[in-house]
């Protein structure tokens, strides 16, 4: 199934609890994923309409959420593009399924371009959302994520 802009755009607004007044803000944000190639499809020409898809609203998701994990948006955007290319199968997965799946960053103060991000396992109902041997950590679990999402999108369209 393919959406419209405004589709993806409101369904994300709706997953995040983006309140009217914060909506420029986040369009912005938006936007500046987009000119970073998020989520990756042509540039559309003057007054052409661009079809999305449901990947495209996926990988806005996983760069949104990346950001509110402390990734820069140059960083998020090239995460949420290996996620799209390696893990996004078992992750859509997990999510059918109705299980938890996290999607974590060691805090450190000195935290490397990729070094920190880990996917948990998802074989249980309620996998670990810290490391073994780690206290703290920062996690979004990306499978309930994208539950919320698809409800917003199922919604938005049938409205249309």
């Amino acid at each position: 199934m393919s959406y419209r802009y405004k589709h993806i755009e409101l369904a994300l607004a709706e997953t995040f609890k983006v309140t009217p007044e914060d909506m420029p803000a986040f369009r912005a944000r938006l936007r500046h994923l987009r000119n970073l190639g998020v989520p990756a499809i042509p540039p559309p020409g003057s007054g052409q309409k661009i079809d999305y898809e449901r990947s495209h609203a996926v990988q806005l998701l996983i760069a949104l959420e990346t950001e509110l994990l402390g990734l820069t948006p140059l960083d998020a955007a090239s995460f949420s593009r290996d996620v799209m290319m390696s893990n996004i199968a078992h992750l859509e997965e997990v999510a059918r399924m109705g299980w938890r799946m996290y999607m974590s960053v060691d805090p450190s103060f000195a935290l490397e371009k990729h070094s920190g991000w880990v996917f948990f396992g998802s074989s249980g109902r309620y996998p670990e959302p810290v490391a073994k041997g780690s206290h703290r950590g920062a996690c979004v679990d990306i499978a309930t994520s994208i539950r919320m999402l698809d409800s917003s999108l199922k919604r938005l369209a049938k409205l249309s």
